[in-house]
C-alpha cells in the first residue's frame, strides 16, 4: 500500500523522527565547517573522477573542481552530510530491529553518497556546459530530488525491513512529477514573493530605525525552493480530502513563508549591520527549513500512512 492518509500511531515516530533529526541537524551546525573539510575533498575528487571517465578535462585541487574553465567548490551542504542525516532519522525513528537498522544505515548512506556524487557532477558538467542553467539544475537536484532520493531510500528499506507488500513509486512518481512541474514556474515566481516579502520588512526595519535598501538581485532565492518540495509532497499524497489537502498546503506554506522572512532577516542583519552571530542563524534556518522542515510539515498536516517507512517488525 503507497502513503496514503490516516495512519494511527504514527505521531510517535513522528516525534522521534523529529527529535533525531534536529539533533543531528543541529550538532552538524554546531561543528566548524572546516571539520567537515575531508569529506568535502573526498566529495570534490569522487566527483572530479567522474567526469574524468567521460573523457572530460576535469581537475580537482582541494575542494575545487574545475571543469572547461567553470569551476565550483564542494562545501559541507554539497555533501552528503544533510541526505545521510534525513535518511538516519528516518531509520532510527523506525521500529526496526537493530540488525535491520544497521543494515539500513551502513548500506544506505554509501548508496546516497554515489547518488550525490553523481549529482555533483551532472551539475559541474551543467555549469561548464551551460552557465545560465546552472543554479537552476543546483537547486533542483540538490536539494528537491536529493529529498526524494532520501525518501525513496527510507520506503525500499522499509520494504526490505518489513518484506511487507507495498507500491510505493505511484507515490515517489507523482511526487517527482509534481515538483517538476511547480519548480517551473517558480523560477520566474521567487524573485517576485521575496520582493513581496521585503515590503513588511523594510517597514519594521524603518520603524525600528534601522533603514536598510533590500534589492531583489539573485535570480534565483534558494531558501523559498522548499515550498516546491512541500507542496509536491501534499499534493502526491492518496486519499487526501480536497479541504485536508487544501488546508495542508495553506498552513505549512504559511509556516514555511515565516520561516523564509527569518532567513531574510538573518541576511539583512548580517550583510547590512555586520551582526555576526545571524550568519550562523541564518545557515541553521537554511539547513533546518530546506531539508527537515518541509518533510516535517507533511508528517504533521497530512499524517500520510507511512508503515513503511516508520512500523517494522523485528526481523
Amino acid at each position: 500500500m503507497e502513503p496514503t492518509a490516516g495512519h494511527h500511531g504514527g505521531g510517535i515516530r513522528t516525534i522521534r523522527f523529529a527529535v533525531v533529526a534536529l539533533v543531528l541537524f543541529g550538532v552538524s551546525l554546531l561543528v566548524p565547517e572546516s571539520f567537515f573539510d575531508p569529506l568535502n575533498r573526498v566529495t570534490a575528487t569522487m566527483a572530479a573522477e567522474l567526469l574524468g571517465l567521460l573523457g572530460r578535462d576535469v581537475h580537482a585541487a582541494g575542494t575545487l573542481v574545475r571543469l572547461d574553465g567553470f569551476s565550483a567548490r564542494v562545501v559541507a551542504e554539497c555533501s552528503v552530510l544533510n541526505p545521510a542525516i534525513l535518511f538516519v532519522s528516518f531509520v532510527l525513528a523506525a521500529d526496526a530491529s537493530p540488525r535491520a537498522k544497521a543494515c539500513g544505515i551502513l548500506a544506505g548512506i554509501p548508496i546516497l553518497n554515489s547518488i550525490n556524487v553523481l549529482r555533483i557532477a551532472a551539475v559541474i558538467a551543467t555549469g561548464a556546459a551551460a552557465p545560465s542553467l546552472f543554479e537552476a539544475v543546483h537547486v533542483y537536484v540538490g536539494q528537491i530530488l536529493m529529498v526524494v532520493v532520501v525518501l525513496c531510500g527510507a520506503l525500499l528499506w522499509g520494504r526490505w525491513a518489513e518484506t511487507g507488500e507495498g507500491e510505493t513509486f505511484p507515490f515517489l512518481l507523482r511526487v517527482l512529477a509534481w515538483s517538476i512541474l511547480l519548480f517551473i514556474p517558480w523560477l520566474l515566481l521567487n524573485r517576485w514573493y521575496v520582493a513581496v516579502g521585503d515590503v513588511p520588512l523594510r517597514f519594521l526595519f524603518e520603524q525600528a530605525g534601522w533603514p536598510v535598501d533590500l534589492s531583489v538581485g539573485h535570480s534565483l532565492y534558494y531558501q523559498t525552493f522548499n515550498s516546491v518540495l512541500f507542496a509536491s509532497l501534499v499534493l502526491a499524497t492518496g486519499a487526501l480530502p480536497f479541504w485536508r489537502r487544501a488546508v495542508a498546503l495553506g498552513g505549512g506554506l504559511l509556516i514555511l513563508a515565516v520561516g523564509h522572512q527569518l532567513f531574510r532577516v538573518s541576511n539583512i542583519l548580517f550583510s547590512a549591520f555586520g551582526v555576526r552571530e545571524a550568519y550562523g542563524a541564518s545557515v541553521g534556518i537554511h539547513v533546518i527549513s530546506g531539508y527537515l522542515l518541509p518533510l516535517l510539515l507533511w508528517l504533521i498536516l497530512c499524517r500520510p500512512n507511512l508503515r513503511l517507512l516508520f512500523r517494522f517488525g523485528g526481523r
